[in-house]
């Protein structure tokens, strides 16, 4: 998106669709924001200039008086990063960090000192060096120090030693109960029927 001048502005776990072999895919641009594409593609910079988003995922500069007031100027990229940061971090621990990043949070009053706010949260959750790392430079509090998209695609835990297989990846979810959309679409379109029709034979049904 970012290369295209497009920033989505939503990040958000209701936001991940699990498409073929379990890759996620992101979905629904509402709030998306582009650029002047006279600017080029992709453009110099991509400052806008609205506040929105899901504020347990909106980043700090949103949440300010600055960005309250209206016309302070926000980088839409590293605006995106903090909310994919706050996902990344939700599906390693299955709970958020915080629920605003506003000194009223008492969670994210820990930041000032990130390794005060690790230890905290390792209470209750397990990271890894590299994803701890990787969380720190995208959850860092001043955008312009924000890992990129391209820090993100070059750090060590997007880039592991022994990546899984699509087959591994499909093994490990099917011991957990999860099945591949993809998959599942595919096997009910052999047998002649789709999920959606299904679903609407067995409405039938019960009524």
């Amino acid at each position: 998106c970012h290369s295209r001048g497009i920033a989505h502005r939503d990040v958000k776990l209701e936001n991940l669709l699990l498409g073929e072999n379990f890759r996620l895919k992101l979905s629904d641009f509402g709030l998306a924001w582009a650029s002047n594409a006279e600017l080029g593609i992709p453009p110099p910079h991509m400052q806008c200039k609205t506040r929105t988003g899901t504020i347990p995922y909106m980043a700090p500069e949103l949440l300010s008086s600055h960005g309250a007031a209206g016309w302070h100027s926000f980088d839409s990229t590293a605006m995106d990063v903090w909310s994919a940061g706050i996902t990344l971090f939700i599906l390693i621990t299955g709970f958020p960090p915080w629920g605003e990043a506003t000194s009223k949070d008492k969670f994210y009053r820990l930041t000032p000192r990130m390794e005060t706010f690790w230890r905290c949260v390792q209470r209750w959750a397990s990271f890894s060096d590299d994803a701890v790392d990787l969380l720190t430079g995208m959850l860092n509090k001043n955008a312009a120090e924000r890992y990129t998209v391209d820090d993100i695609l070059a750090h060590p835990y997007c880039n592991p030693t022994s990546p899984l297989s699509d087959e591994e990846v499909a093994a490990l979810m099917a011991k957990r109960g999860h099945e591949c959309p993809a998959a599942a679409a595919e096997q009910a379109e052999e047998c002649g029927a789709s999920p959606a029709t299904e679903q609407v034979e067995a409405a039938a049904s019960a009524g």
